[in-house]
């Protein structure tokens, strides 16, 4: 591998999948190919953020960018290897981990903390590194295990200097690397400064032969709080419900209105609107050869105070839910819930708790009955209530608001930038309302 630059670090969810992609592009003239590395999330079981047609686009994120090149010959085992440890080297005391451990916010669990010993010449160090014994067998399966490649870099953390002052060194560019042997499950490490500054690697395994060559690594600093935020920005599966305002016609085109006065408003009464009571009344009316309804408007009333008033309120739309698709004669109607400030629109606004529970109630028998139910969710303005007839021609909407006679529907947007810029490393706002499915632990 001539060259490799990571743009950004390759994040592992503790559970789930990731999906990886390598990009290898044609050889040129001097059998130098070019290669890209993608990933992707599973958000569910099969089913990955982004496009399901394997190109890469919408889902994807870039990793790193390098050029393959075959036939290079490769040296500077000479004067070390053959003598375990070299000649003139100085064991070092004390752990590696004691300087690399907690930087940045990092730590390193076992099966990465295999320095098994550390020996200093001048500015060149040399060590020792090995598999535990519950990734020995893992050896064979990998050119080199990144457990064991991870190590050896641990092995010098006073040569980086500057690159790992504030943070935690982390490579990002490599030059210059060949893998002579395949499958080692220790190696024996020589590691010094790289023309250009970074630093150089050779290893060899443990019977002298060459496993490794690396001419440069060049490290940066990140921390915690950084790598938080790529993770954030790959989330672009990660949506939220924004309220978006839509033009209506003047006038919306509804065949027949009917008001169910339950106790609420009854604003929309006049000329071409017919009101009953309830809707026993309605369907007896429609029973006795009235004209049957495109739409049917009940309000519901104002709930009484504290969790009481919440559950009667419940309990009274339900009822009603469950009446209206009790009724045959209305199979081909559809029943609007008006609400008063169940859904919070704009900013500031702090949706009315029985509302809300309500209008959570009727999405639900909507989603289970398509055409059959919509929730209206209305101010306290003349300009709002003036709207409704055009809210109403909405057909294909099961949920709508009005504000200042302005009707507006929810959509999905993707919230990926937003989650990139905050900060602490938390993908999710903290001030946000998050649901956690699946939490049946007492």
């Amino acid at each position: 591998m001539e060259e490799l630059v990571i743009e950004a670090p390759l994040l592992l969810p503790e559970q789930g999948v990731v999906g990886v992609q390598l990009l290898i592009g044609g050889a040129d003239g001097e059998g130098r190919c070019g290669f890209e590395v993608y990933s992707r999330v599973e958000v569910a079981a099969g089913l990955f953020a982004g496009s399901d047609d394997g190109d890469v686009g919408v889902g994807w994120v870039h990793h790193a960018s390098g050029v393959l090149v075959a036939g290079v010959e490769v040296g500077g085992f000479e004067g070390w290897s053959s003598v375990w440890p070299p000649a003139g080297a100085v064991a070092v005391a004390g752990s590696v981990y004691d300087q690399l451990g907690g930087g940045g916010g990092f730590h390193y669990g076992p099966a990465f903390q295999r320095v098994r010993a550390v020996w200093r010449r001048g500015e060149e160090l040399f060590a020792e590194v090995a598999l535990d014994a519950d990734h020995v067998g893992e050896a064979a399966g990998f050119g080199l295990h990144p457990a064991l490649l991870n190590a050896a870099w641990h092995a010098a953390p006073d040569l980086l200097g500057e690159q790992r002052l504030g943070g935690f060194p982390v490579s990002f560019a490599w030059g210059g690397v060949s893998l002579v042997a395949r499958g080692a499950a220790a190696l024996r490490v020589a590691i010094g400064s790289a023309e250009g500054g970074g630093l150089r690697l050779r290893a060899v395994d443990e019977l002298g032969v060459p496993v490794l060559s690396v001419e440069s690594v060049q490290f940066r600093r990140v921390d915690a709080v950084q790598l938080g935020r790529v993770g954030a920005r790959r989330l672009d599966w990660l949506h939220r419900v924004e309220w978006v305002a839509v033009q209506c016609p003047p006038e919306g085109v509804v065949s027949g209105v009917a008001v169910v006065d339950r106790g609420g408003p009854v604003e929309l009464a006049g000329e071409g609107v017919e009101c009953y009571a309830d809707l026993e009344g309605l369907v007896a009316a429609v029973g006795a050869g009235g004209r049957v309804p495109e739409v049917v408007l009940a309000s519901v009333p104002m709930a009484a105070a504290g969790v009481g008033g919440v559950r009667g309120g419940l309990y009274d739309v339900l009822g009603l839910v469950q009446g209206w698709l009790g009724e045959p004669v209305l199979v081909g109607s559809r029943l609007v819930v008006v609400t008063r400030g169940a859904v919070a629109v704009g900013e500031g606004e702090v949706p009315d708790l029985a509302g809300a529970v309500v209008e959570g109630l009727v999405r639900s028998a909507a989603s289970e009955h398509p055409g059959r139910f919509m929730v209206l969710d209305l101010d306290d303005s003349a300009a709002s209530w003036a709207a409704v007839p055009a809210a109403l021609a909405q057909r294909d909407e099961s949920r709508l608001a009005v504000r200042d006679g302005v009707v507006w529907v929810p959509r999905l947007v993707a919230v990926s930038e937003q989650v990139g810029e905050l900060v602490g490393g938390s993908v999710f706002d903290p001030g946000a309302t998050v649901l956690i499915t699946g939490g049946t632990g007492v």
